[in-house]
């Protein structure tokens, strides 16, 4: 056999066990990233038994937990690798930003998945919340002060946003704000004043709420969110009636008697009402009335009717009292005393014509 042909069948041969053998190789999978470390907040160690997330666009691949070494809180996790032959998801992809999910808590630090390695990564936050979960403060104070904390002190500055949200308070009642707060590094407390707007109605505790926003490099904790109580400083409006005394002529088939408050109220305000025999006699020269007057909140001013009957030469009296006022406390008068009576004739002078 020639050279020729010797190496044309060796050059088969290898074809043929290259083609064979191809559908026998297996893609290697990917190493996992590696991370371990100690684990902290608001410089102190957490207890043992809480977990950690690794997470890739909110997705966990890789959770552990928390165990004591000495006094130390650590963990080690191996977050897995995504294999390409596969359409799932399996893990991470080289360059893949990682946050760090502990107690339930997203940690402010972020990592990168690099396949085949080992990295120490120590796993520290600090957290930032209201001072208290409720202020109260009267609407004469003119302001409310709130503080923000840290939970420790922080070796990186902090910007924290905060906003106002209404409630049954609105801007009327105080100046919505929103901003932020600079905490420089080892800065623990900050404050914000509100301004808090007086006014003269009489009107229930109102209320509105603080937040706090999400805070780069930080941790946000309960409370998340402070009430804010505005504690009402007005007198409630007097009531009372119009006028002492009223004269008025059957014919005029009714009387319309006037209720008023001595200022606008922020509260629906209530007063009862009844008429009461002195020689008027009702049924026979006006029509018995008992009743409430209403006011909405910001009205002044009611009338109550009453229906007088016709066939009485007079005069006669009778009265409307008041009684039992809500939200109200009482002016005068409180009581009149109403006339009925035709009024006397007028006798004009008789002129002669001369």
């Amino acid at each position: 056999m020639g050279r020729g042909l010797l190496a044309a069948v060796f050059v088969g041969m290898l074809l043929a066990f290259r083609l064979l053998g191809a559908g026998s190789v297996r893609a290697i999978p990917p190493l996992p990233s590696s991370f371990w470390g100690m684990v902290t907040l608001d410089g102190a160690f957490l207890k043992a038994g809480a977990t950690i997330e690794a997470l890739i666009d909110g997705t966990p691949y890789a959770a552990t937990a928390i165990r004591l070494v000495g006094e130390q809180a650590v963990y080690t996790v191996n977050v897995p690798g995504d294999d390409p032959t596969t359409a799932a998801i399996e893990g991470g992809r080289e360059g893949d930003a990682l946050q760090w999910r502990v107690g339930g808590t997203v940690y402010p630090l972020t990592s990168t998945w690099r396949g085949g390695t080992n990295t120490r990564l120590d796993l520290a936050a600090v957290t930032v919340r209201w001072d208290a979960d409720a202020y109260l403060v009267s609407e004469g104070d003119g302001m409310v002060r709130a503080g923000v904390v840290l939970g420790a002190p922080w070796p990186e500055p902090l910007r924290v946003p905060y906003a106002t949200r209404p409630g049954t308070a609105g801007p009327a009642d105080y100046v919505p704000v929103e901003g932020e707060l600079l905490l420089a590094p080892g800065e623990t407390a900050a404050t914000i004043v509100v301004t808090v707007l007086d006014d003269a109605l009489d009107e229930p505790d109102e209320r509105f709420t603080l937040t706090l926003g999400p805070v780069e490099g930080a941790v946000v904790a309960s409370p998340r969110e402070a009430r804010v109580v505005i504690r009402d400083d007005d007198d409630p409006p007097a009531v009372a009636l119009e006028r002492r005394e009223y004269a008025v002529d059957p014919a005029q088939g009714a009387l319309e008697v006037g209720v008023v408050l001595s200022a606008p109220s922020g509260k629906a305000v209530e007063v009862g009402y009844a008429t009461a025999d002195e020689t008027a006699l009702a049924g026979q020269h006006y029509v018995g009335s008992t009743g409430v007057v209403r006011f909405a909140p910001g009205e002044t001013q009611q009338t109550l009717e009453i229906v007088l009957l016709e066939g009485n030469e007079g005069p006669v009296t009778f009265t409307v009292a008041l009684a039992d006022p809500v939200n109200a406390v009482w002016g005068t008068p409180r009581r009149a005393t109403v006339t009925i009576g035709r009024p006397p004739p007028v006798f004009l002078p008789l002129v002669r014509r001369r």
